[in-house]
C-alpha cells in the first residue's frame, strides 16, 4: 500500500511536468503483479490476510481471504514487512491452502520467492500434490556434507519416478530475497535459481491432478520446515516466457535498499568503537564510501552523495550511492542509501558516478553514469531527496558520441545550467592521445546534444578523465580532472586542474597542469564540487584509506578561489571553526638549533593546529604530531628551507615562498588516521597514519640556525556526526 500511494502522489506531481516520468521500480513491479494474476494458482500476504487466489475454468480469478492466524499458520507464523509488501513470516512451521481445480496440462511453471533466515539452509520449502495425498511438484534443500543443495522434483503422469533436478546453492547467500522457478514443456524440465537456469532434465509426459494442495514452507522428504520469509508462491498452467521469469527474479529497488542498509547497520556500532575512525570528517558509518557524487543545496539543507559499496568483510556488493545531509556542510546525518543497482536492469553492474541538479520543474534529479555498458540515466525524489526512482526511459544517453579513436571509459557526468540549456561534462579519452572530456547540452535533462570534446591531453600513456568538474571562477573556467595512465601503478594519477576560457564548446588552457593534492591519487581523488549558499565554490575529495570494517572518508570541504596568478588557492572551510572547542594558543615563540618547543597541555588525535612561521627558515623546521611521551613514535610535518620541501610522513610537496608572503603558514588538520595539511591556503598535502592509540603529543622542532613563530593556535575538534 505504502508503494502505491508514493507512486500515485508521483504521478500526480509529475501530471504537469513537459514529461511524464513512470518509476523504473514501480513498473517492474507492476509487470511482475501482472505476471503473478496470470497464474492458476497463487498466494501471497496482503495487509494482515492470506491472500489464496485461483482461476477457474472461465478464466475470470477469485479470491479468498482468510485471517492468517485462522487458517494454516503452524506454530510461529506471523505478518512481517519485507521484500516489495507484505510477506509471510515462517518460523518452524508452514501453511497449507486445499482447492479442487481439476487440472490436466502438457506444461506448467511453479515458482516461490522467499528469504532464508534461518542460519541453514536443510529444511523443506514448498510442495504441492493433490487432494489424495499424491506429490506433484517438491521443493527442498539438503545438506550433502559440501554444502546445501536446493532439489526440486516433479511428477510426471505415466513415469515410474519423479524427475529431479539439483544445485549447489553455495551462491545463495541467507538473509537475501531469491526466486526459485520450476518449468515442464512436456519435454523437459528446467530449475531456475535467480533467473538463470541452474538444471535441465528431458521428461516426456503431461500432468494430471484433481484438486491442489499447497505446502508453502514445508517438504514431504525433509522433517524439518522453513524459517524466514515468503513473498509468493504461484503455479500457472503453462510455460512462463524466459522474459517473464526474467521479470519474477528481479529484485525490487527497496529490497536492494534494504540489503545494503543492512549491511552498513551491521558494523554500525563496531566501526563506531574503532579509535582510526575519524570524527571531524565525514567517514561511512560502515563500509566503503567513494567517489563524493552530487553535492548540491536544497531547500536549506546540503546534501553530499557519493560512490558506497557493501564489500566488507570478504563479500562484494555492486556500488550505488549514499547519502549525507547537513544544514551547515560541517555537521552531518547520515540518510538513507540513496540509490542502489537493480540486478538485470541497465544499471545492474553499478550505479556509477554523476551530479544532482533541481530540474526545470523544480524536482530533485540525478544524473548517473549506469553500466554496463556505460550509459547515463536519470532518477528523481518527490520527498525532500529521501527516496528515489528512475526514469522509465532509461539510460537518456545510450551510448558514446561518434568521436575518432573514443575509448571505451564514458562516465561521471558533472552538470549546470546556463541560460535554457543544461550543459555537461563526461569524462573518456582518445587512443594513443589522452583523457578527454565530452561536452553535451541538453533543454530538460532527457534529450542530450553532443557539442564537442571540451578539452584533450596528458599523452598517450593517460587513456581516461575521470570525475571532470567543470566551473567558473574569478572570470576563468577551472576544468578538475582526475586521470587514469597505462603506466602508473594501480592506473591512477594525480588529480590536476588547468586555467583558461571558455567559449561556449570548447576550454582553452592558459595554466600548465598543477596538482589538487600532493598527497597523490592513493590520498586524494575524484573530487566534486558545488555552489553553495553564499555563492562560494566548495570541493571535497575521497580519502581512500582502507580499515577492516570501512574504508574512505570525504577530505575537509575546501575553499577554492583563484589568485592574481591564476592559482586556485584552497582553504578550509571557516564553518568549521565551530567544532573548535578547547583551545591553546601562544604567540611569538623562538626557537635555537635542535631545540623543541611543546606547547603546555596541548594534546590528542583529533587536532586543528594552525602555526604562523617567519619566512627566514634555512633548514628543517615544522611540527612532531602523534607522539608517544618518549617522542620515540611521532609523525614529522617538516619543511625544509634550503631544498623547498614540505614532508608529511612519507608524502611531500615542493613549495618556495613568494616575495609577497610573509610567512610560512601550515594549517594542519589531524584526526585519528589521517593528516590535511594547507599551506599558505594555496597548496594541500594529504597522508595517512596509523600511531598507537597512546601517541597524542605535538611539538614544534627546529633542525638548524635561529627561527622565530609568529602564532601557534591548537583546539580540540569536535565530531561531524552525532
Amino acid at each position: 500500500m505504502k508503494e502505491l500511494k508514493l507512486f500515485l502522489v508521483w504521478s500526480v506531481l509529475l501530471l504537469f511536468s513537459t514529461k511524464m516520468i513512470f518509476c523504473q521500480q514501480y513498473s517492474d513491479e507492476i509487470k511482475s503483479a501482472a505476471i503473478l494474476k496470470k497464474a492458476k494458482l497463487f498466494w501471497k500476504i496482503s495487509d494482515s490476510y492470506t491472500v489464496f487466489s485461483q482461476r477457474n475454468i472461465n478464466d475470470t480469478a477469485t479470491a479468498v481471504l482468510y485471517p492468517v492466524q485462522l487458517n494454516g499458520w503452524q506454530k510461529d507464523a506471523s505478518v512481517k514487512s519485507g521484500g516489495n509488501g507484505l510477506v509471510g513470516f515462517f518460523k518452524d512451521g508452514y501453511v497449507q491452502t486445499v482447492n479442487s481445480l481439476l487440472h490436466t496440462s502438457s506444461s506448467l511453471t511453479v515458482a516461490i520467492r522467499l528469504r532464508n533466515e534461518s542460519g541453514r539452509w536443510n529444511c523443506g520449502v514448498f510442495s504441492i500434490e493433490d487432494t489424495k495425498g499424491h506429490p506433484l511438484v517438491d521443493f527442498h534443500v539438503q545438506d550433502t556434507g559440501q554444502g546445501a543443495e536446493l532439489i526440486a522434483e516433479l511428477n510426471i503422469k505415466d513415469q515410474n519416478a519423479p524427475v529431479r533436478l539439483g544445485t549447489s546453492l553455495k551462491k545463495v547467500r541467507e538473509n537475501i530475497w531469491h526466486s526459485f522457478i520450476l518449468t515442464f514443456d512436456g519435454l523437459s524440465a528446467v530449475l531456475y535459481v535467480n533467473g538463470e537456469q541452474a538444471a535441465t532434465v528431458k521428461a516426456k509426459g503431461t500432468i494430471d491432478v484433481e484438486g491442489i494442495v499447497y505446502n508453502i514452507g514445508k517438504s514431504r522428504h525433509k522433517p524439518g520446515s522453513f524459517t524466514g520469509m515468503v513473498d509468493y508462491a504461484a503455479f500457472w498452467d503453462s510455460l512462463l516466457s524466459n522474459d517473464d521469469i526474467r521479470q519474477l527474479s528481479i529484485k525490487s529497488h527497496a529490497e536492494e535498499l534494504a540489503m545494503a542498509q543492512e549491511s552498513v547497520d551491521i558494523l554500525r556500532d563496531k566501526v563506531a568503537n574503532d579509535p582510526y575512525h575519524p570524527i571531524f570528517h565525514l567517514a561511512p558509518p560502515s563500509r566503503l564510501m567513494n567517489d563524493p557524487n552530487g553535492p548540491i543545496f536544497f531547500n536549506g539543507k546540503y546534501h553530499l552523495f557519493y560512490q558506497f559499496s557493501a564489500y566488507y568483510p570478504g563479500e562484494y556488493m555492486a556500488p550505488g550511492w549514499g547519502h549525507a545531509a547537513s544544514k551547515d556542510m560541517v555537521h552531518w546525518k547520515h540518510m538513507p542509501i540513496a540509490l542502489m543497482p537493480i540486478p538485470g536492469t541497465y544499471d545492474a553492474a553499478l550505479v556509477a558516478s554523476g551530479n544532482c541538479v533541481i530540474n526545470n520543474e523544480g524536482i530533485p534529479t540525478i544524473l548517473y553514469t549506469s553500466a554496463t555498458p556505460q550509459t547515463q540515466s536519470l532518477a528523481m525524489s518527490a520527498d525532500g531527496m529521501i527516496t528515489w526512482t528512475r526514469f522509465q526511459g532509461n539510460p537518456v544517453i545510450r551510448q558514446r558520441p561518434d568521436v575518432e579513436n573514443i575509448d571505451e571509459g564514458f562516465r561521471d557526468p558533472f552538470l549546470w545550467k546556463e541560460k535554457e540549456y543544461w550543459y555537461m561534462t563526461l569524462g573518456s579519452g582518445i587512443k594513443k592521445t589522452g583523457g578527454t572530456v565530452l561536452l553535451y547540452r541538453s533543454r530538460d535533462l532527457y534529450e542530450w546534444e553532443f557539442l564537442n570534446q571540451l578539452a584533450v591531453g596528458m599523452g598517450k600513456e593517460c587513456f581516461q578523465w575521470e570525475c571532470p568538474n567543470f566551473f567558473k571562477l574569478g572570470g576563468k573556467h577551472v576544468l578538475i580532472v582526475s586521470p587514469l595512465f597505462k603506466n602508473k601503478p594501480g592506473l591512477r594519477g594525480d588529480v590536476q586542474y588547468a586555467v583558461g576560457e571558455f567559449d561556449g564548446r570548447r576550454f582553452k588552457k592558459e595554466s600548465d597542469w598543477k596538482k589538487i593534492d600532493h598527497g597523490g591519487p592513493g590520498k586524494y581523488y575524484a573530487p566534486n564540487s558545488l555552489i553553495d549558499s553564499q555563492g562560494r565554490r566548495i570541493m571535497w575529495g575521497v580519502l581512500p584509506i582502507f580499515e577492516d570494517e570501512w574504508a574512505g572518508l570525504f577530505s575537509l570541504p575546501r575553499l577554492l578561489h583563484l589568485d592574481k596568478h591564476n592559482v586556485l588557492n584552497m582553504e578550509p572551510l571557516p564553518e568549521l571553526s565551530k567544532l573548535r572547542g578547547k583551545h591553546w594558543s601562544f604567540n611569538q615563540i623562538t626557537l635555537q638549533e635542535g631545540t623543541v618547543f611543546i606547547p603546555g597541555e596541548a594534546r590528542g588525535r583529533s587536532l586543528e593546529i594552525n602555526v604562523k612561521f617567519d619566512p627566514k627558515i634555512n633548514g628543517k623546521t615544522g611540527v612532531d604530531v602523534f607522539c608517544s611521551n618518549d617522542f620515540n613514535e611521532k609523525t614529522r610535518i617538516a619543511f625544509d628551507g634550503k631544498a623547498h620541501v614540505l614532508k608529511v610522513g612519507d608524502t611531500e610537496l615542493p613549495f618556495r615562498l613568494r616575495k609577497d608572503e610573509d610567512e610560512l603558514n601550515l594549517h594542519i588538520f589531524i584526526d585519528r588516521s589521517v593528516i590535511e595539511v594547507f599551506v599558505n591556503n594555496r597548496e594541500c598535502i594529504t597522508n595517512f597514519v596509523k600511531p598507537s592509540v597512546k601517541s597524542e603529543g605535538i611539538r614544534l622542532f627546529n633542525e638548524k640556525d635561529l627561527i622565530a613563530i609568529n602564532s601557534l593556535d591548537i583546539w580540540e575538534m569536535g565530531a561531524v556526526v552525532k
